[in-house]
């Protein structure tokens, strides 16, 4: 597919599963997803570490990952883009 490593990028283009309207949706960025990717590859990095940038379709998420202290953390810009309120009536 189109996740995975091109080169020295990483490339993740989350899909989710939503159940209540059974549907998939690609969303823009998915920091747990990222987090997870990282995790994964610093259990199989020699070093047991990795500090990635993981391109995602609406920014870049840094992700830190040390699996023998078992740490993770991520760094992203995020943009508040709108608010809207929604009222259905059943």
């Amino acid at each position: 597919g189109d996740n995975g490593n091109i080169g020295d990028r990483i490339i993740l283009k989350p899909l989710v599963y939503i159940k209540t309207a059974d549907t998939l949706y690609y969303e823009r960025s998915c920091a747990s997803g990222s987090s997870a990717l990282g995790a994964y590859l610093a259990f199989t990095a020699d070093s047991g570490k990795v500090d990635i940038n993981i391109e995602n379709p609406g920014g870049t998420v840094r992700v830190e990952a040390d699996s023998k202290e078992k740490t993770i953390s991520i760094h992203t810009e995020v943009k508040y883009l709108k608010t809207a309120r929604v009222e259905i009536d059943l």
